[in-house]
């Protein structure tokens, strides 16, 4: 098959990328060369009306060590029906509107993108009907094997009957999964029912959206998860997620100013259960969620937003509250948050107390499409102060891409303060580290 794909390119193209890190951990150290990495791409494609072909090699040469290695590929026949043999490629996704009891990264060996090969069928029998079929093999972090089987209808309501199973090789055990949705236009909005079951254990869900009536835009919506409702095919409801066990309802209003770009926004999710993070509690409590957001476009490109955010379940009670002035023109970001969490917590187990976060955020363009990005972040609390900050000069243009960067981005990479690898730790800093990056297509 490679050998196929290789001497019947259609198209071939090229990618490189080098990243070059110093560092220093600890002062006077001298800064030192600590990392790099030099990864090059080669893709082949082939097409033609009916069918196409691609595949892609990686060489990556590291401080440790330097290897060649497949990275992706597939191949495609587009009619009378579409079947793809996949490699490494993301073919995943089945719709699960208000339960998502399939979540693609679980089902696909992620390993840092998708590891598993396998092949998916897209039938259309008519034009109101349409059957999915997919074989997905893990091997890289985990030893197993999923089929899932779906039929979509689609006239005036839209429908799915779902069947997954897996074979997990490893633990000798085989895992099923039932599932289906109905959805159909409801007033302006739609109206949709999810039922699903594992084991004799279920998980239901209804759900009215974008629901219009004057000024105000209603989503609401009602779950009920059994204890034992758990899954790997979910994200939601693996060790990872742990969301079993809960009954409620949550929702979003919106209400539209009149003739103005002010947008006041309340959000809830309210639920009894008797486990928190997966942790079972002897008797059952009631967790609740509520937010109510005020949001502000003026002229110039100015906005603000604020949010205030309650928090009640069985450890305690948390508060936050949150502003941000962010002003926005064709050459230039700037924006500035500042946030107050945990408002009252003191020598709580769970937190490490009220904390107070100022971030910001900001962007020029320069001239010959070169710019300037940077956000930095400070947080204390009665006994701590921490900061983090990163710097970016970059160049873009067709085909090219450069960048060098200071600092770590990570810790706010996530809408800056509001990035809980920030806001929840006193141990952040600004880290002595500067990459260079060059990225370059051809």
């Amino acid at each position: 098959m490679t050998l196929f794909l290789l001497i019947s390119v259609y198209s071939l193209s090229f990618y490189y990328e080098n990243e070059s890190t110093i560092s220093r951990e600890s002062r006077p150290v001298t800064w030192d060369l600590s990392y790099y990495r030099n990864h090059f791409e080669s893709k082949y494609f082939y097409g033609m009306d009916n069918f196409n072909t691609y595949i892609s090699f990686f060489l990556e040469n590291t401080y440790q060590n330097s290897k060649l290695l497949f990275l992706q590929g597939h191949a495609e026949i587009i009619k009378p029906f579409n079947l793809i043999f996949f490699a490494r490629e993301d073919r995943h996704f089945f719709e699960s509107p208000l339960l998502f009891v399939i979540s693609p990264e679980r089902i696909r060996d992620d390993d840092f993108g998708a590891k598993s090969e396998g092949m998916r069928m897209n039938i259309k029998p008519f034009s109101r009907a349409e059957i999915n079929y997919l074989f997905s093999k893990s091997k890289r972090t985990e030893n197993a094997d999923y089929n899932i089987f779906s039929l979509r209808l689609k006239k005036f309501f839209e429908s799915q009957i779902l069947y997954g199973n897996k074979k997990n090789y490893y633990e000798n055990k085989k895992e099923e999964i039932y599932e289906g949705f109905l959805r159909f236009p409801f007033l302006q909005g739609y109206l949709t029912f999810e039922y699903s079951n594992i084991k004799k254990a279920k998980a239901y869900s209804g759900e009215i959206s974008n629901i219009y009536i004057g000024p105000f835009r209603f989503v609401l919506a009602y779950y009920n998860i059994d204890d034992s409702f758990r899954t790997d095919f979910s994200n939601r409801f693996s060790s990872w997620g742990k969301e079993w066990g809960r009954k409620g309802v949550r929702g979003e209003i919106n209400f539209f100013f009149p003739y103005k770009s002010i947008t006041l926004t309340q959000r809830f999710d309210s639920y009894r259960t008797k486990y928190l993070f997966g942790v079972p509690y002897e008797n059952s409590f009631r967790f609740t969620f509520l937010q109510t957001e005020l949001y502000v476009e003026f002229i110039n490109g100015y906005s603000f937003k604020t949010f205030y955010e309650i928090t009640d379940e069985i450890r305690a009670t948390w508060r936050h509250v949150f502003f941000e002035i962010k002003k926005e023109e064709r050459n230039y970001l700037l924006k500035i948050q500042y946030k107050i969490k945990d408002i009252g917590i003191h020598d709580n187990l769970y937190s490490i107390g009220e904390r107070h976060l100022f971030g910001i955020e900001g962007k020029i363009n320069l001239p010959r499409n070169f710019y300037f990005y940077f956000r930095g972040a400070t947080g204390n609390t009665d006994f701590a102060t921490w900061e983090t900050a990163f710097l970016q000069i970059g160049y873009t243009s067709p085909g090219k891409e450069f960048y060098i960067e200071y600092g770590e981005g990570y810790p706010t990479d996530y809408d800056l303060i509001n990035d809980n690898d920030f806001a929840d730790s006193q141990y952040q800093k600004i880290y002595d580290i500067i990459r260079i990056r060059v990225k370059i297509w051809f």
